[in-house]
């Protein structure tokens, strides 16, 4: 069981612990319930995600959700169903409390390794009640205990015989590796006189607790990570034990009584060493080559980043590594190839020793773990200098050099320069769509293409704002770009393009620019096309909304003549609602949203819509009853609201182009109304008889009261109240109940109130009188009674007892008879509760000056 927490805005109670035990063939019910304590409305969804894959067969329903109002509480239930042939064991899975879409700040909160623990349906509930086991040392998945290479873990088992018979057990830890080392040491036993022997087992008295001591031992090169031994306890009293083979690990047939996990976790060792090696470090005849060597000596796998830094002033020299990240596992070691180029072939050296370069690798873990140790690992290499046929040809290259330089002065500044001219620029079209996912395209005729360095093409809104591009292309080479290659055509001299695509996609107005930059350093030329427009996408809009009628009454059965005119009853799948909305191709997703009279949202309902191509598809919930062609028609469509009240209701349509609702004027329906349904009152009854409007009732001094039974019958929907009045207040629509008398002469009036939320109300009212059948002059009576002897006395008493022993009867059974034709239970004898020992029995008559038939006000309502 959880507690909410008063910082959140959803508060989760669970029914369920985080463990539960079952027996095959068994239901397990899981409860949720889910307070919203937040200040807005929100839709809960609770789901079971589970973590064992034989769990997912067990329960039909994995996911529920509720809509609830701020303050609002809702609940929900999972039913587990575990199989007949379920194995024994544990298993587990996460309960998911979701409310992130309304409470973005708060992430879903998962109740992880939720655990139901299926025992053996051979072991009876004595059985295994009987039996104790645990262990001391109480870890759990989330904190297991911390353990170093090597050390040595000491904890207790704590054994205890609760049966009647003396019994034997045997502890077993399995799930470790071979290497590491368990000892169980059992308590030493006395045979014999001074007799000490060592035992391999646990023997208990009936009643007896006594303790294990267990060490457990990891090696001194374990791996990091969790390990779960499990420890077993076998009983020497299970019905198919080999007494010949006690404890046998062939051939043990007595059950696991009890079992228990320990959660290790052992800690990581970090030691990652590394140095680099040269198998070339002279350039020859382009490259020289190193070797990077890792060797992790730790026990946990290890992730390293390799970089290189030049440690020289010049980047002259480039450098690449085969991997630039290595994983390296446990106890292993690597090598990473490291080739390093000198680059600017001209800078070698022509004479001399040569040209170092010298450089580090640098190690970084890349999990921010222990530092690599050394973390830098410099190293050089050498470039030697040239041949000496190499420098006499660069002296004949000079020669030449000075030739070519003197034309080139004479290109570059005397002769008369060219420049390129736009002939034409234009839009291929003037009007675009964006429902076709249209891109704007241009062409243009340049003469002297090759005279352009950079042509550059923007576009720009009518108010001077850059809306596309700058697209650059570079003219510089013999060849044109690979974006312009398909498009356009060079021909003596002059570059066509045509269908070039420019980024405009946005639906706008646009003036494309042709901006042309020529190679000696001239004013740029620029041209403008005429206005493009790229017209929008239609928004998909609410066209109707509609509901079939305005009023409906409350589910429920009438007699005939209230059927007749009250309004038809509310559907059973709920309110029905339709809609047309225009542009569907837009819809992303619907939004249909309740709310009550006070404009309180009371849930709302999804529908999202996927297009395959140009083709709409429509969700499941949808496609019973909308059609889809230009406009999406929607009719009758359920909403699961039965409960009395008035309702409008909302649809919101969310855009794909925009991803948001259009809620800037929002649809709604007409109020519709649910009214309760009509009551009236069924029976109303004295005794078991219908109810007169008047009663009087003798009572004689010192005798007691007679027992007067109301019972009641009212017929109606949720809202309908019933009181008793003045006493004992609300009852439920029907019942019985014993009405105290008063002891006094006087009257007192019972009366019958129905109502419902409408205001509609009726009543039905009794008036009981007490009075004295025989009054006398006190004297009178005194002088009488001195006359009468014991004998007239007893006789007179005798013949009154038989004759109301007789008139009991015959109302007993006419209230009997009339109670079988009733709705209402018979009212208990009413002689049941007498002593026997009474002497007369005072009957209840209605008053005779009252009319037995009802007033106009007491009839049953009807609903207006």
């Amino acid at each position: 069981m959880s507690s909410p927490v008063a910082n959140k805005p959803i508060a989760v109670i669970r029914t369920a612990a985080d463990r539960e035990t079952v027996l095959p063939n068994s239901l397990l019910q899981l409860g949720v319930t889910v307070n919203n304590q937040g200040d807005r409305d929100a839709i809960v969804y609770i789901s079971v995600d589970p973590r064992h894959p034989q769990l997912a067969q067990w329960i039909a329903i994995q996911e529920q959700r509720l809509a609830l109002a701020p303050g609002k509480s809702g609940e929900v239930t999972f039913q587990f169903k575990v199989p007949a042939d379920t194995s024994p064991g544990l298993y587990e899975y996460d309960l998911v409390v979701d409310a992130s879409d309304y409470y973005t700040d708060y992430p879903a909160e998962r109740y992880s390794r939720q655990q139901i623990q299926v025992t053996s349906p051979q072991r009876s509930q004595v059985e295994i009640q009987d039996s104790s086991f645990n262990l001391d040392l109480r870890t759990t998945p989330s904190q297991p205990k911390q353990v170093q290479p090597g050390e040595v873990i000491s904890l207790q088992a704590i054994v205890s015989n609760r049966t009647e018979r003396v019994d034997r057990f045997r502890l077993v830890c399995e799930g470790l590796p071979a290497d590491w080392k368990v000892t169980i040491t059992y308590p030493t036993e006395m045979r014999g006189t001074g007799l000490i022997q060592e035992a391999e087992s646990l023997g208990l008295n009936p009643g007896d607790i006594s303790r294990v001591p267990i060490l457990i031992q990891s090696p001194a090169q374990e791996l990091a990570g969790i390990y779960v031994p499990t420890f077993r306890l076998y009983s020497e009293n299970q019905e198919n034990y080999r007494v010949s083979q006690l404890f046998s690990p062939d051939d043990i047939h007595s059950e696991i009584i009890l079992l228990d996990l320990l959660y290790l976790q052992v800690q990581p060792i970090y030691l990652l060493q590394g140095q680099i090696n040269a198998i070339a470090p002279e350039v020859n005849p382009d490259s020289a080559k190193f070797e990077v060597q890792l060797a992790n000596l730790g026990n946990s796998s290890r992730q390293v980043k390799l970089k290189i830094r030049n440690q020289d002033r010049t980047e002259n020299c480039r450098y690449q590594l085969v991997k630039e990240e290595v994983a390296l596992p446990p106890k292993s070691v690597t090598a990473i190839e490291l080739l390093g180029k000198p680059q600017h072939w001209w800078k070698r050296p022509w004479f001399g020793p040569g040209q170092v370069f010298n450089f580090q690798v640098e190690l970084e873990d890349a999990q921010q773990l222990a530092a690599v140790q050394p973390n830098q690992l410099p190293a050089y290499l050498t470039w030697k200098a040239r041949p000496w046929w190499q420098l006499l040809l660069a002296i004949l290259l000079a020669l030449g050099m000075v030739g070519s330089l003197a034309g080139l002065i004479w290109w570059l500044f005397l002769r008369p320069p060219v420049v390129p001219k736009v002939l034409s620029f234009a839009a291929e079209d003037s009007r675009y769509a964006a429902l076709n996912n249209d891109v704007a395209q241009v062409g243009w005729e340049i003469e002297n293409p090759d005279r352009i360095k950079v042509l550059k093409i923007t576009g720009y809104s009518p108010e001077g704002e850059v809306i596309s591009g700058p697209l650059t292309y570079e003219l510089e080479g013999k060849q044109l770009p690979a974006a312009l290659e398909a498009n356009c055509v060079v021909q003596e001299k002059l570059l066509t393009c045509r269908n070039i695509e420019t980024d405009a996609r946005r639906p706008g107005q646009y003036l494309f620019e042709l901006a042309l930059i020529p190679k000696h350093r001239q004013e740029a030329i620029v041209q403008q096309s005429k206005t493009v427009v790229i017209a929008p996408k239609p928004v998909s809009t609410v066209k109707a909304l509609t509901v079939p009628k305005a009023l409906y009454r409350e589910l429920g059965s009438l007699p005939a003549a209230l059927a007749q005119s009250a309004p038809p009853p509310v559907p059973a799948n709920g309110l029905l609602v339709s809609w047309q909305v225009e542009n569907p191709e837009d819809i992303k997703e619907l939004k249909l949203i309740g709310r009550d009279a006070k404009g309180v949202s009371i849930g709302e309902l999804r529908y999202p819509l996927s297009a395959e191509g140009n083709e709409l598809q429509l969700p499941e919930t949808l496609q019973k009853y909308c059609k889809v062609n230009k406009i999406l028609v929607c009719t009758n469509v359920p909403t699961g609201v039965i409960q009395v009240g008035e309702y409008r209701f909302e649809l919101q349509v969310v855009s794909r182009q925009t991803n948001v609702a259009l809620t800037d004027k929002p649809v709604q329906t007409d109020p519709i109304q649910i009214q309760p349904l009509p009551f009236y009152v069924a029976n109303f009854q004295i005794n078991g008889q219908p109810a007169a409007a008047h009663y009087r009732i003798p009572l004689l001094p010192n005798q007691p009261a007679p027992k007067v039974f109301l019972g009641w019958q009212v017929r109606g929907g949720q809202t309908t109240k019933v009181e008793l009045l003045p006493s004992p207040g609300q009852v439920p629509t029907q019942g019985m109940l014993e009405l105290p008398i008063n002891q006094q002469y006087g009257t007192s009036v019972v009366t019958l109130q129905v109502s419902d939320r409408t205001g509609q109300s009726t009543t039905r009212s009794v008036t009981f009188e007490t009075y004295n059948p025989a009054p006398t002059d006190p004297t009178v009576a005194a002088a009488n009674a001195a006359k009468q002897t014991a004998v007239a006395v007893n006789a007179s008493n005798a013949a009154l007892l038989k004759a109301m022993q007789a008139q009991t009867l015959q109302t007993q059974a006419a209230m009997q008879a009339q109670a079988k034709q009733s709705a209402l239970p018979p009212p208990p004898p009413p002689g049941s509760t007498r002593p026997s020992g009474s002497s007369n029995a005072p009957t209840l008559a209605p008053g005779s000056s009252q009319s037995p038939s009802a007033s106009p006000n007491e009839a049953n309502p009807r609903f207006q």
